[in-house]
């Protein structure tokens, strides 16, 4: 079986202009028209504009969405990439992400990505899987690995016009339904913050799905935003006198000791090219499908 293959380090010849690489690798794959396919993965990478440049002078995401736009040139069913977005900014690996996501929908390949990156696993694959020391040890979901490793939960909701009654208000179910550690209410503001035991008072042990799905409950109950003043007893139950707006969201994130499920894409501007390649913790190397 045909497989395609877009390796860690840009194969390319830096004296080829981009069209001429696609040429190249189609006329090797087989194809017969080769000017055609060349021209159609030009516009599926995004280089229909740099076609003619040669790629000593392109940057570095241009050369990336090259190679693996080169890998997907052949005629398989299968197709492999070794880190596709190292030592990318964020633009660069979104971009690269959605080009992954478009080749599974033109191409219909079945795609194997070998990463660093567990934000690149969440994003992009159905099944995962990493490998210690050689050995896996794990396979299944994004999900699954978040219940197996986490230590706790930190859960954020983003108010647009907060006052101290909604925020009590908030608090108080959080701590009441969550056993979550109470907020910081010394201060008026938009972001709220709890961390959220795994387990809670009673023994229950919560898993992501649980506080996922309460998420959920409390953004359609309470709605996304306060837009008047309201009172606050003791019986969270009581409260039904939150309204709606437009720019309250709610996010969760997992607070892990053994795998860093969070990657803190702010700093990237002030990254250089050749950023270290542990970016997992104790982890070597991630697999997605």
């Amino acid at each position: 079986m045909r497989m395609g293959y877009s390796p860690s380090k840009n194969a390319i010849l830096p004296f080829f202009t981009p069209f001429e690489h696609y040429k190249f690798f189609a006329l090797l794959s087989g194809f017969r028209k080769s000017k055609l396919q060349s021209i159609n993965m030009l516009n599926l990478t995004g280089l229909i504009q740099c076609r003619h440049k040669r790629l000593q002078y392109c940057d570095s995401n241009q050369k990336r969405r090259l190679v693996v736009g080169i890998s997907a040139l052949t005629q398989s069913r299968a197709l492999f990439l070794d880190t596709p977005t190292e030592y990318l900014y964020k633009q660069g690996r979104n971009e690269i992400w959605e080009l992954i996501s478009i080749l599974l929908v033109e191409k219909e390949e079945s795609i194997v990505i070998t990463t660093n990156n567990l934000e690149e696993c969440n994003e992009l694959s159905s099944r995962f899987g990493y490998i210690n020391n050689g050995y896996v040890d794990y396979n299944g979901t994004y999900t699954g690995l978040k219940e197996i490793y986490c230590d706790g939960y930190n859960f954020k909701i983003v108010v647009s016009n907060p006052s101290l009654e909604v925020l009590i208000c908030l608090d108080q179910i959080m701590v009441s339904e969550l056993d979550a550690i109470p907020g910081d209410l010394t201060k008026i503001t938009s972001l709220m913050e709890w961390d959220v035991p795994k387990a809670t008072k009673s023994g229950k042990v919560l898993s992501w799905t649980d506080v996922y799905s309460f998420g959920e409950q409390l953004f359609l109950r309470y709605g996304r935003l306060i837009l008047q003043p309201i009172n606050c007893n003791d019986n969270v139950n009581n409260v039904n006198n939150l309204t709606k707006s437009d720019t309250t969201a709610i996010t969760i994130n997992t607070t892990a000791s053994t795998i860093d499920t969070e990657v803190d894409d702010d700093s990237d501007e002030d990254e250089d090219d050749n950023k270290t390649e542990d970016e997992g913790n104790s982890v070597s190397r991630y697999c997605s499908i």
